[in-house]
């Protein structure tokens, strides 16, 4: 009986543990509350039912265990901004090594001036860049226009106002005004 209790007691342990070391801590924003009228923009012209959509991996778009946490990226998130994509990089070498850094994409309601004024506060000694309706920051080395090719963490804030196709996000998020892309070397 005594063998039996500690045999029950041990799995309790182990299990306890596991989930604890399973948490991945805090993510590193909110999510967009993904909606129906959201689906229907992506994929109402290719006949695909939600459910079909949820089985096949492409919705919703972005999942909560694709979130990082607040931790692993080195440029905070702007407070109150939700995620509203993610991309991993898909270019690779000469190797098969994927290259690049992942990106994760937020919404705001602020102005981009704002939000421009935030990361000037919080990454002091990064260098900056302005180009039209965007503003670069970039942990190391020259800011780039666009700044995809870049292979340092850096930070991008478009106003909405200068982008073309912005339907995609001011119809997930009416009152968005920018869009907030940080760039990350991904897990």
């Amino acid at each position: 009986m005594k063998t039996i209790k500690c045999f029950c007691m041990a799995i309790f342990v182990v299990s306890f543990l596991c989930v604890s070391f399973a948490y991945s801590g805090e993510p590193y924003a909110s999510l967009h509350k993904f909606t129906e009228k959201d689906f229907n923009r992506a994929y109402g012209n290719m006949g695909l039912s939600t459910k079909d959509a949820e089985m096949a991996g492409m919705w919703p778009p972005v999942k909560a265990e694709d979130v990082p946490d607040k931790e692993a990226i080195v440029a905070s998130a702007y407070p109150g901004a939700v995620i509203v994509a993610i991309n991993k990089p898909f270019i690779r070498d000469d190797q098969g090594k994927l290259m690049g850094l992942s990106t994760i994409e937020l919404l705001s309601s602020d102005p981009y001036e704002t939000i421009v004024s935030y990361y000037k506060g919080k990454l002091p000694g990064w260098n900056e860049k302005s180009f039209q309706f965007s503003h670069y920051f970039a942990q190391s080395g020259e800011v780039e226009n666009g700044a995809r090719n870049m292979n340092v963490p850096h930070v991008g804030v478009k106003s909405l106002e200068g982008i073309h196709g912005t339907e995609k996000y001011t119809g997930m998020e009416p009152h968005a005004k920018t869009i907030i892309e940080v760039f990350f070397q991904g897990r």
